[in-house]
């Protein structure tokens, strides 16, 4: 199974993940794929000499100083070179894991054309759409893009702001694997 999640940045897209593959251990293999870590390769080294932020690692005010660098790398030119660019980067890894079994959830659908790829190529696929309370779009990218992903998704979510304990979202994770995950 393939499933690709959509929305605004903090959403909790990544905590999707980290709960999913809390709720399926022992049963299934789950690996987050993530658009954008090839951006942040890309963008590493630049940013760690010229900065010392490390994109994999840096906090929430040094990611929203960076957020723009890298919609500038990976949208105004990348994508506009080639629309599959960061599709290409992932292709090859999904399809692995599909036909290993294993679940590849891809954290960051932010485009159309991303949605499409994995619901033509993958029988087996979900697109879920992710709100939080009170988070809106953190770009223009996002406030055009995210309404036509929500609308093509299979699955919403819309939960709050878990700061204590991410663990307060598995209701959430245990609905929706209750509702799309074949077991």
């Amino acid at each position: 199974m393939v499933i690709g999640v959509s929305g605004y940045a903090r959403s909790g897209k990544d905590t999707f993940f980290k709960l999913l593959k809390k709720a399926l251990k022992g049963k299934f293999k789950v690996q987050r794929i993530a658009l954008a870590d090839a951006i942040k390769n890309d963008l590493k080294p630049l940013l760690v000499k010229n900065f010392n932020i490390n994109p994999f690692s840096c906090s929430d005010e040094e990611k929203e100083i960076i957020r723009p660098l890298m919609v500038t790398y990976g949208t105004h030119t990348a994508r506009k070179l080639n629309e599959n660019h960061w599709i290409e980067k992932i292709e090859d890894k999904v399809l692995s894991n599909y036909n290993k079994g294993i679940i590849s959830v891809i954290t960051d659908i932010r485009y159309a054309n991303e949605q499409n790829f994995i619901k033509d190529k993958f029988k087996d696929s979900l697109s879920i759409n992710i709100e939080r309370f009170n988070y809106g779009p953190a770009n223009k990218e996002e406030e055009i893009n995210t309404p036509e992903l929500k609308k093509n998704s299979d699955y919403e979510i819309l939960w709050k702001s878990f700061k204590k304990n991410d663990d307060e979202g598995l209701p959430f994770i245990e609905s929706f694997v209750n509702e799309k995950i074949k077991m």
